[in-house]
């Protein structure tokens, strides 16, 4: 009997001596070290939504050479929401198309851009919201010439005939198709046909532009033998989807078919997986540009993390010390090594990860969830020791999306470890 409790003790202890947490904080590697000491040395201690310029080019680069052509490029503003980052991208790979999904941006991008653009607008939006923006621009015609409107209905295709005769303009309209991502959208020949009819007939009012079909959906497909495989499939049968519209939009209505030039599909989760092997598409890039968090490493490789959220610890606070249970602490802090540091940053929690330090915990039980606090205070996370994190000291986020620079007035522009310039963001708000 003593030998079997002894062995059921052993065997205990080697459990517990299993499931007890590892040290997992590390020290800033080179790269975040050196943009700790940057921050520390030339900004305020506030927190910072950070764009390292080397990293982006690298990504520009990237991906050029999936999408191949200017012309094939069209630059998602939702996922870019600052005038300066969109006009620097715009310059460095000569693209002079944008996707908007916000009419009130419209007249910002207006502003510095000017009309010499082709703006695409994502999502179909009421016909009174496109109204209100052409009241506010002076140049009606250019503005028209400039933004092609998203359709996805023959009733709302017949508010904006309504709406272009209130206005005296000729507005372009592109068709929205659905191709498997069932988020709306023509997903019938029927339908299509009675869209290009209203189209056809109404010319004086209505220009045809082309077609959008975004297949959001293809880079999440369930893969049993290899996801890549997979994903290549289930583009080609979205883009097969697509095709057969083209091809009865063409036979059918070819007058005006045979005049747009948007035929406009694609995104960052895909970009990868086009090459040349629909050429005739053009595809919506934006997150690729800064690689956030939300991108699988199958869509993204290859490219590189270049938007941070920098936090600085505002104070140390010791093991960490749960309110009315802390006089567990003692115990809490032997069996878990990362929690024998508690720290409070500057702001947070945003939707991200923590990217460095390693081994930072949020703290859950103590915080609220990411982004339900939006005017965040004093986050509490807790690391072990070996991180050798100070006060004044800065942590990283990678962010979830990269639209997260919406909750920040500037965007700071580095390279090479220095600060190059803040870049206005664009204000949020409906």
């Amino acid at each position: 009997m003593k030998r079997l409790i002894g062995i059921l003790c052993a065997g205990c202890c080697m459990i517990l001596y299993l499931l007890k947490p590892k040290d997992k904080g590390k020290v800033h590697d080179g790269y975040f070290a050196a943009m700790n000491d940057l921050l520390k040395k030339e900004t305020d201690g506030t927190p910072k939504i950070i764009c390292d310029l080397g990293r982006l080019d690298r990504n520009i680069a990237r991906v050029m050479r999936n999408v191949g052509s200017p012309d094939r490029l069209r630059i998602v503003v939702k996922s870019l929401p600052c005038v300066s980052l969109l006009k620097y991208i715009m310059e460095k790979t000569g693209a002079k198309k944008l996707m908007c999904i916000h009419p009130p941006f419209i007249p910002a991008i207006i502003a510095e851009l000017g009309y010499d653009i082709d703006i695409l607008m994502g999502k179909p939006v009421q016909a009174e919201s496109a109204e209100n923006l052409f009241h506010t621009i002076e140049e009606k015609e250019k503005a028209a010439l400039a933004v092609g409107w998203l359709i996805d209905t023959p009733e709302r295709l017949l508010q904006y005939r309504e709406m272009a005769e209130r206005l005296g303009l000729k507005l372009r309209v592109n068709i929205e198709l659905n191709i498997g991502l069932n988020r709306g959208g023509v997903d019938s020949i029927k339908t299509l046909h009675e869209m290009m009819e209203i189209i056809n007939s109404n010319t004086q009012t209505l220009t045809f532009t082309g077609f959008m079909g975004y297949e959001g959906h293809v880079p999440h497909v369930p893969a049993l033998f290899g996801h890549v495989p997979a994903i290549k499939k289930a583009l080609k049968k979205a883009m097969d989807r697509y095709n057969e519209y083209c091809s009865y939009a063409e036979k059918n209505f070819n007058e005006i078919y045979s005049k747009a030039t948007t035929f406009n599909t694609g995104g960052s989760g895909t970009v990868r997986f086009y090459h040349e092997q629909y050429p005739e598409k053009e595809i919506a890039v934006g997150g690729a540009f800064l690689r956030p968090a939300c991108y699988t490493d199958i869509s993204m490789e290859g490219f590189e993390p270049a938007l941070f959220i920098a936090a600085s610890v505002i104070k140390k606070t010791g093991p960490v010390r749960i309110p009315f249970a802390e006089f567990i602490t003692p115990l809490l802090t032997w069996w878990n090594p990362n929690m024998k540091q508690s720290f409070c940053i500057y702001g947070g929690i945003w939707a991200g990860r923590f990217i460095s330090p390693e081994g930072i915990d949020p703290l859950n039980m103590l915080n609220d969830p990411p982004n339900q606090n939006m005017l965040p205070n004093q986050t509490i996370l807790s690391i072990s020791d070996s991180a050798g994190l100070s006060v004044g000291d800065y942590i990283f986020y990678l962010s979830q999306q990269s639209d997260a620079m919406f909750q920040f007035h500037n965007l700071l522009t580095i390279r090479g470890g220095t600060i190059t310039g803040e870049w206005k963001t664009f204000p949020f708000g409906f």
